[in-house]
């Protein structure tokens, strides 16, 4: 049962943590864990987002063990966001155009090829701005900023930020 856990991507968990303090993804990898290794064959799995709290290393370790569960005769539908998944899936619902009352309806489906066609999809648009933001060079920094000047929230107390525009900015 410990490979199957490993075999997620949840190798990292000790096995006197709390299921309470697992992130949604990890929880439902866990759940998947058990699954590969109850030889079910010929059943429908629904995933939402597994990738959550799953560092990206991982993620193809992942892919492969839904690819393993197709490979049984078993269909698993993702909800993810993640482009590495949604490139790696044998089939794509585009479902929106936004969420909530504007969502609901197939802008695109098919292959990816298909969806990467698709000029009303926003997944296309995504990932092929995903593509383009990797190919851009280093810019030198924006001679203007977003100041934040006295914040005071949580453990923040009187902090002053200065955040550069035109750049990625972590935190």
């Amino acid at each position: 049962r410990l490979e199957f856990i490993d075999q997620v991507g949840l190798g990292y968990l000790a096995l006197d943590r709390a299921a309470g303090t697992l992130s949604g993804g990890e929880m439902q990898r866990l759940r998947l864990s058990a699954q590969l290794g109850s030889g079910l064959t010929g059943a429908l799995y629904v995933l939402d987002e597994p990738t959550i709290g799953l560092h990206p290393r991982d993620t193809q370790r992942l892919i492969g063990n839904l690819r393993a569960m197709t490979t049984t005769g078993s269909t698993v539908l993702v909800v993810e966001h993640d482009a590495e998944v949604i490139r790696a899936a044998d089939y794509i619902l585009d479902i929106g155009p936004t969420g909530g009352r504007g969502g609901g309806h197939i802008l695109a489906a098919g292959t990816l090829a298909d969806v990467m066609k698709n000029p009303h999809s926003p997944t296309a648009q995504a990932l092929i701005a995903e593509g383009a933001a990797n190919e851009r060079t280093p810019r030198p920094a924006g001679k203007t900023s977003l100041v934040l000047s006295g914040a005071k929230a949580h453990n923040l107390q009187n902090v002053t930020l200065q955040i550069p525009h035109g750049r990625l900015v972590v935190v």
